[in-house]
């Protein structure tokens, strides 16, 4: 799966409509909207993305960088960020460590926006690019199964 970004468009399609609760809501009995509450987060999450893009372009561009790249891998319910760099040409370029944290919090976030849930089973992985010239991310995931084949024989 490709998921890309631009300041236009910081975030993957929504998901979709939920189909409405049967049971009305009373003082004494609330009943959540869990559809629209998700929307509700996806909504403010892909916000505070945007707002952090902003904020690591500037800081990534003060360094001299004009690509960023994250790596990402998860399964069995866990999962890391496993590889950050920032380049300049051919150069790699030593970030601040409160600038890798940020960083590594972004890419997760990314990740998981794209493709959430990637890091539960058999997991997902994937490398996040960022050409920081034209503030465009891609994002090329994978997402790992399991396949069975099942052959039958008869003696």
């Amino acid at each position: 799966m490709n998921c890309i970004t631009t300041p236009e468009a910081p975030a993957p399609a929504p998901c979709p409509k939920a189909v409405p609760v049967a049971a009305a809501a009373t003082a004494e009995s609330p009943v959540r909207d869990f559809a629209r509450e998700w929307e509700e987060r996806r909504a403010q999450e892909a916000a505070e993305r945007a707002e952090e893009r902003v904020r690591l372009l500037n800081d990534l561009r003060l360094l001299g960088a004009t690509t960023f790249e994250g790596e990402y891998d998860g399964q069995g319910d866990s999962g890391e960020v496993t590889s950050l760099i920032a380049r300049n040409a051919d150069t790699d370029i030593t970030m601040p460590e409160d600038l890798l944290q940020r960083l590594d919090n972004f890419v997760w976030n990314v990740a998981y926006g794209c493709s959430p849930g990637f890091e539960n089973n058999e997991g997902g992985f994937g490398t996040l690019t960022w050409d920081l010239g034209t503030d465009e991310i891609t994002v090329d995931h994978s997402d790992r199964y399991v396949e069975v084949s099942m052959r039958a024989f008869e003696l």
